[in-house]
């Protein structure tokens, strides 16, 4: 817990961030941690393409987690189908030309669009600015086609985006 806050507080001093929306990333992080990891604890009963019983599967999980802790999600059904689509699904890595200057990230970012030349790939995903949608077209493209879009560095909206399904979502989905 101490170096849990340690570390809060340091980002928080960050120019790029605040502390409001950090906190918003962790919970982010919280609802991957829980969706990917009960979707790990469904495999032994996943047979090849049975979404169906996965996503069965998955939310009996949850919705037994919830009861113990007195914590339901929302939008869990919701949750559960968009997970299980995009874990099985084949990911396509896209990102069009930016039209802001500097990176949207939620938890905030100093990237800014830089020219490429002579900088190692790691650092040109951190320097070129790409257009995406707020939600996972990094990963999977979905009922979210007509959601605006917003300006990041090709490391988040990549990188992170495909990664991590639950930095794309929008706050209702959030439990």
């Amino acid at each position: 817990m101490r170096r849990f806050q340690r570390l809060l507080r340091l980002a928080s001093a960050l120019p790029w961030s605040d502390q409001s929306r950090l906190f918003d990333a962790l919970g982010r992080v919280l609802l991957e941690h829980i969706m990917m990891t009960s979707i790990a604890s469904q495999l032994s009963e996943f047979r090849q393409n049975d979404a169906t019983r996965l996503k069965r599967s998955l939310d009996l999980v949850l919705t037994s987690a919830g009861q113990h802790s007195h914590v339901t999600l929302k939008q869990r059904t919701h949750l559960v189908d968009l997970y299980v689509d995009a874990i099985l699904a084949n990911p396509s890595v896209t990102g069009g030309r930016a039209t802001g200057e500097k990176c949207e990230w939620i938890a905030g970012c100093p990237a800014f669009n830089r020219p490429p030349a002579n900088m190692p790939p790691g650092l040109v995903r951190l320097s070129r600015l790409e257009s995406d949608h707020v939600f996972p077209k990094a990963r999977l493209l979905s009922d979210f086609a007509e959601t605006p879009m917003q300006t990041l560095c090709a490391y988040h909206n990549q990188e992170w985006k495909r990664a991590h399904i639950a930095f794309a979502l929008d706050e209702n989905w959030l439990g």
